[in-house]
């Protein structure tokens, strides 16, 4: 064990078979040597800057559809099961639900709306102004109504990240509610320099996830709801363009506006959305409150939405089966379900180490890992009949590399992050504890499925910085030769890292 502890000078920078290479922070020599020895591309630190905010701000892009909380929300039985190809367009709009607004985005012009009548333009322009106006309102009365909003501090500067189904594409929940998206195909300057999403909607930013089998869709869960985005066109997510030379100064390369559309569903409770979830063929899209027992699913095409409601306790985490059949739900009381999406029927569950803080399924549905708050041993809950059964074992699955490195200087060790790559091969957890040396550390364990799950402890990957620790933790799912793991580190740094245990 004390051999596989990076030393705090030391920055990890890949896996090569089993094993994890560190090189020390700022030797670039030792650094192109080890991209020479394993013939791949390391991947550069995504830094970003606090310093000057201003950076970061975009013009407010408005919305091209508003869906407000229904009087009647239909029963959860009428969900549908998971099915189909995605849409790419937006909701169509109706008169009850829908106000349609702007298509064009980067600056508020309405060059880009299409009615039919002046009247109707006006009506539209007075509509979108009142929903700003009351996103302000309720943004200002925040503090009031749920207490204060977490801190740069609390939470971190950089909340969640998620990659793109198909590309090396990261988005990011960055300072100040606004969404980075990052391409790293494009290697250089451009794969460095981010996209951004920003809208008074967008308040209170807590998780974001890229549509799947969608070109440039992603979902954000913010105070008031939950905000939908389509990139157009999708492929150019950084466009960087000169600007004029200044007296004194060379010229430099600026970001540009994004151009995309958004879409609002509203939050029926009027709890802040914290969690979103979207089905595997990315048609349905479902959202949680870690204030209410509600589970909204929306069905993105028509904009229709149904709740989900089992007990007490807000929802905290949410998590659909790859194969779409399973879908789980974890609760802030330690309480989760497991559902199958047939019939939308769920079996509860309760934990006896706190609440669930992180679930990730098996690439064929049949096992899911479980991470708790107040244990370092992991749950794997197999499941034994066919669909849409929800009989299911739970057994525990230890982690005694961690267990001896979180319990340093900590006396309730824990896990804090946890991701699972999707082909089921490589297992990283992040955890509370440890000392100096241990402490803020990512552990790499090579995992097995059959006939049940096992892990075999790597080794460990340590930050950008000796004083980073791990805020959130996410696997590309398309790497060719091996695993591709991105972590957002508190020093405001995300880290790429190619695990490579595949030939080439």
């Amino acid at each position: 064990m004390a051999r596989s502890i990076p030393d705090v000078e030391e920055a990890t920078v890949c896996e090569v078979n089993r094993g994890l290479v560190h090189v020390r922070r700022g030797d670039a020599q030792a650094l192109q040597d080890v991209q020479n020895s394993i013939q791949a591309y390391l991947y550069p630190t995504l830094t970003i800057d606090l310093k000057d905010p201003t950076d970061l701000l975009v013009d407010t892009v408005p919305i091209l559809s508003y869906w407000g909380a229904t009087k009647e929300a239909p029963a959860a039985k009428s969900l549908p099961a998971p099915g189909g190809p995605p849409s790419e367009t937006s909701p169509k709009d109706t008169p009850s639900s829908s106000h349609a607004a702007t298509s064009q985005t980067g600056s508020p012009s309405q060059e880009g709306v299409q009615n039919s009548t002046q009247p109707k333009l006006a009506l539209q322009q007075l509509q979108t102004l009142v929903l700003t106006l009351v996103a302000r309102a309720r943004s200002a009365l925040g503090p009031l109504i749920s207490g204060p909003p977490p801190t740069l501090l609390e939470t971190g500067p950089l909340r969640d990240l998620s990659w793109h189904s198909a590309k090396q594409r990261l988005a990011v929940i960055g300072p100040f509610d606004r969404i980075l998206l990052y391409d790293l195909e494009a290697r250089g300057e451009a794969a460095a320099t981010p996209g951004v999403l920003a809208h008074e909607f967008q308040k209170g930013a807590a998780m974001v996830r890229w549509r799947p089998k969608a070109a440039g869709g992603l979902a954000v869960a913010c105070r008031t709801g939950v905000c939908f985005w389509t990139l157009t066109p999708p492929v150019h997510i950084c466009p960087l363009s000169p600007s004029p030379a200044v007296r004194g100064s060379p010229s430099v390369r600026h970001r540009k506006p994004l151009q995309a559309t958004m879409v609002f569903f509203q939050s029926p409770s009027g709890a802040p959305f914290t969690a979103v979830e979207w089905s595997p063929d990315g048609r349905l899209l479902a959202a949680s409150s870690s204030l209410d027992s509600s589970i909204m699913v929306y069905d993105v095409a028509t904009g229709a939405g149904a709740p989900l409601r089992r007990g007490l306790g807000g929802e905290a985490l949410l998590r659909w089966a790859p194969s779409g059949d399973y879908f789980f739900s974890a609760k802030m009381n330690g309480n989760f379900h497991l559902w199958e999406t047939t019939r939308w029927t769920s079996e509860p569950w309760a934990s006896q180490s706190g609440r669930v803080v992180a679930a990730a399924w098996s690439p064929d549905s049949r096992a899911l890992l479980l991470a708790f708050e107040n244990s370092t041993t992991l749950g794997a809950i197999h499941l034994t009949g066919k669909v849409p059964s929800l009989d299911a074992h739970l057994i525990p699955l230890e982690l005694p590399e961690v267990e001896a490195l979180a319990s340093r200087a900590c006396p309730n060790p824990g896990i804090e992050h946890m991701a699972w790559d999707a082909g089921g091969d490589r297992l990283a957890v992040s955890y509370r504890g440890g000392d100096e040396q241990t402490g803020g550390l990512v552990a790499v364990y090579d995992t097995r499925r059959t006939p049940v799950v096992a892990a075999s402890f790597i080794g460990l990957i340590r930050g950008p910085k000796a004083d980073s620790r791990p805020l959130s933790l996410s696997f590309f799912n398309r790497f060719a030769r091996g695993s591709l793991l991105a972590v957002a580190w508190s020093s405001s740094q995300i880290s790429v890292y190619p695990l490579l245990y595949k030939g080439r």
